[in-house]
Parts: structure tokens; sequence; C-alpha cells
């Protein structure tokens, strides 16, 4: 999902990001070359702010990658993120590009129990 931080945006910008059901296992934040720490980046889960984590602090950088893994869970409507974004750069937009890994429960329950029989089994012989 690309989020743009429009030039010149020094009040936050609410973008919402759609997830579905799950666990949020993974987020990747890329940063592309151009941003010199001016765009500004936090995540949020309703009214808190989960990335980063401490309330008031923001991510923002030049040329870099983030992987975080928060082990959020999001089982209840709304189905989303919302990324609160600005941008100190007067010239220039900047987008902040992001990926969200999310398992969904029911798929992980039953590799789990798979991996369980296969152990009991072995520790059977």
């Amino acid at each position: 999902i690309k989020v743009l931080s429009k030039a010149g945006a020094k009040e936050v910008d609410v973008v919402e990001l759609p997830l579905a059901k799950g666990r949020l296992h993974r987020i990747y934040i890329q940063i592309p070359s151009g941003h010199q720490g001016l765009a500004h980046l936090q995540l949020y889960r309703g009214l808190r702010q989960i990335i980063p984590i401490s309330d008031g602090e923001s991510i923002s950088g030049d040329d870099s990658e983030i992987a975080v893994d928060p082990g959020y869970e999001i089982s209840e409507s709304p189905f989303q993120l919302e990324a609160h974004v600005w941008n100190l750069d007067d010239t220039y937009d900047h987008t902040f590009n992001l990926v969200f890994g999310v398992r969904e429960r029911e798929k992980a329950v039953p590799a789990v129990v798979k991996t369980a029989a296969g152990l009991i089994k072995k520790l059977g012989r």
C-alpha cells in the first residue's frame, strides 16, 4: 500500500489502511530515497498508536526499510489501521510503501495441531 505524504503537510493527514481479520504478524515499511527524514509516519489502531510503540514518536528516514513483528490481533471491525503522515518538505511529496502480513487464525491452528500430532507420534515409538 502506498501512503502519500503531501509537500508542506505539516498537519497530520490520516489514511485508512484496510486489512483482513487475523493476526498482524509482519509490517514492512519502505522509505524511498529522497525523503531526507522530512516525511513522518505513525500507525494507529483506533486511538492507540502501535508503530512506533512509544506515543508521539514517528518513523522517518531516507532510502531505508523497516520490518516490524507486532503480533497484534485484529479481531473486531473495522479491520484496518490508520496511517498518520506529515511532511516538512515544502517542495516534494513523499511516499511510504507498506506491506502487511496478516494470518487468519483458522489457518494457523491446523498447522499447529498437525505439528503436535507428528511429535506425539514420534514420541510414542
